[in-house]
């Protein structure tokens, strides 16, 4: 009886031990656990943020056996200046510049590099002083410099749409208002622009260009410079001034100016001069 028992024990042991073969010992249908691949952060087309602006990024882990699933991941900056991230993926930007933004899980980690750009859509309003005026060849007889100096102070308007890192809109000095065909914004937070004003008076053509038009963001104010070039098909040459605006402020209704006596405004001068002279 013993015997049997015995004998009966060890097919039992036998058929457990057929179940479990198979390459390494391994259980049938057991394989390895899978292992994070990589990390991806949504969403990847926001990678351009203004000054002020939060965004929420997401982590998704890729698996080796082909799955994806959604983890808690640590996350950094490797520009805290420009912007910040915390645990919850919530980042905010803080200063002009590039950042790269990681999220790590386990020993894998994904990035995506941001860049950060200062806010310079709105309505902002200053004033323009000269700073050089020369006027060469067929505008040395039209003493326009000497007017541009008695105006004194020019007022100023910049009516800026921004879409990314590029500028669009108007600039006004004075009554010389002129559209902006080329603006962009740097890496270093600065930005430059052309604008123009082009019409033809009396049968002249006639056209103030300013350009290069840069500016520099200091949050609620912009420093400004630029350049003015006057030119007439009825004259040779041109007459060229350069301008300093020490701050632009947004929004409001402009400043108002002490009245000074002068015929017209600036683009009356230009006209006046350079299609009849």
């Amino acid at each position: 009886m013993r015997s049997i028992t015995v004998v009966a024990a060890l097919v039992l042991l036998s058929v457990a031990c057929d179940k479990k073969s198979g390459d390494g010992g391994q259980a049938v249908g057991v394989g390895p656990s899978p292992t994070p691949t990589a990390v991806n952060i949504d969403p990847q087309a926001s990678n351009l943020l203004r000054i002020g602006i939060d965004q929420t990024y997401s982590a998704t882990v890729q698996w080796s056996n082909g799955t994806s699933t959604t983890q808690p991941v640590a996350w950094r900056s490797d520009a805290p200046l420009v912007a910040t991230i915390d645990n919850a993926g919530h980042a905010r930007a803080l200063g002009a510049g590039e950042a790269t933004l990681v999220a790590a899980y386990q020993n894998v980690e994904g990035k995506l590099r941001i860049r950060v750009v200062p806010n310079y859509h709105g309505v902002w309003h200053g004033t323009a002083a000269l700073r050089t005026c020369r006027e060469n060849a067929g505008w040395l007889e039209s003493q326009l410099c000497d007017e541009l100096r008695s105006f004194g102070e020019l007022q100023s308007t910049l009516d800026v749409t921004q879409d990314g890192d590029r500028l669009s809109g108007m600039f006004t000095v004075d009554d010389v208002d002129a559209t902006i065909d080329t603006g962009a914004i740097r890496i270093d937070g600065s930005a430059s622009f052309t604008a123009r004003k082009s019409e033809i008076v009396d049968g002249v053509p006639l056209s103030v260009v300013f350009d290069p038009v840069e500016l520099r963001s200091n949050g609620d104010t912009i420093a400004a410079t630029f350049t003015m070039t006057a030119s007439s098909a009825a004259l040779t040459g041109d007459v060229r001034a350069e301008f300093e605006v020490s701050q632009l402020a947004r929004g409001g209704n402009g400043l108002q100016l002490q009245a000074r006596p002068r015929t017209g405004g600036l683009w009356t001068l230009f006209t006046r001069r350079g299609a009849t002279n």
